[in-house]
């Protein structure tokens, strides 16, 4: 259990830092293309949005290679 916290706590930083520096865009206009048909996602503000399901910044966890939706959509 705590392998998997750290592992995610490394993801949110790796994700925060990949969004500072345009990382994997690519795969996050991918995934983001997903999410927007979700009826799970939510709007906080004109920038964030939320995984219902998994309570992750979409555009922070969607740049992260080994991450994956709860849901299996990508």
């Amino acid at each position: 259990k705590m392998v998997k916290l750290i592992k995610k706590i490394k993801h949110i930083i790796l994700g925060w830092w990949y969004n500072l520096q345009g990382i994997n865009y690519e795969l996050l206009e991918k995934r983001v293309s997903i999410c927007n048909k979700c009826e799970y996602k939510i709007k906080l503000t004109k920038n964030v949005d939320i995984c219902e399901k998994c309570g992750c910044i979409l555009r922070y966890k969607t740049r992260i290679k080994d991450e994956g939706c709860l849901l299996k959509k990508w």
